[in-house]
């Protein structure tokens, strides 16, 4: 269930790039790195075959040096593609300084920028990135990084009290409901589902 949302959203928000370009959508996958807890090496694999798969991409899959290596002669070109999808997991001081001015830079210029489940743990301390992602993160994050969002009585509730940010309970079926069904996006999706029994 959790995977046909994402799916969707991933394939919708390339349907809007891909309303825009006649020629193949240059995607870049880059990998390298996660947390113990999510297989990045079969999450690449099935990105890969997902978009490669729906015609208007052209994907290649770049993996950054793992917690060890050598970053000095890691510098992808970025504005090769237009579409950077991170499936990434790193503390803040992972990428030089050159490498993080040199991204910031692709998405200033109008990169795009897809952040797959745990990519959003990624960096904490750097402004731009959580910037970037706008929404989440985990990974020493507190309410300096941003405020909770939830829904409450219908509303958007932004939390600012003091106290770590990103963590989930147990896992557990929960209903879906859409709650802004004319953006890009969520358009076409079904207003909610109920929680799988």
């Amino acid at each position: 269930m959790k995977n046909r949302f994402f799916l969707a959203g991933l394939f919708m928000l390339f349907s809007v790039l891909s309303v825009q370009a006649q020629k193949k959508i240059k995607v870049m996958i880059l990998d390298g790195e996660s947390n113990p807890y999510h297989r990045i090496d079969i999450g690449t694999q099935i990105l890969k075959k997902l978009l490669d798969e729906y015609q208007p991409f052209e994907v290649e899959v770049v993996s950054a040096p793992g917690k060890d290596g050598d970053f000095s002669n890691f510098m992808p070109k970025f504005t090769d593609y237009q579409a950077v999808v991170l499936n990434y997991d790193v503390p803040t001081e992972r990428w030089p300084d050159p490498l993080k001015k040199s991204f910031e830079q692709y998405m200033v210029n109008g990169g795009g920028l897809v952040i797959v489940h745990a990519a959003n743990n990624s960096f904490p301390g750097w402004v731009e990135f959580n910037k970037m992602i706008g929404v989440g993160g985990w990974r020493d994050r507190s309410e300096k990084s941003g405020p909770y969002w939830y829904y409450k009585d219908g509303k958007l509730t932004e939390d600012t009290q003091p106290g770590s940010a990103g963590s989930h309970g147990a896992r557990t079926p929960f209903p879906i409901k859409l709650v802004k069904t004319d953006h890009p996006i969520t358009k076409g999706l079904p207003p909610g589902l109920d929680a799988p029994q």
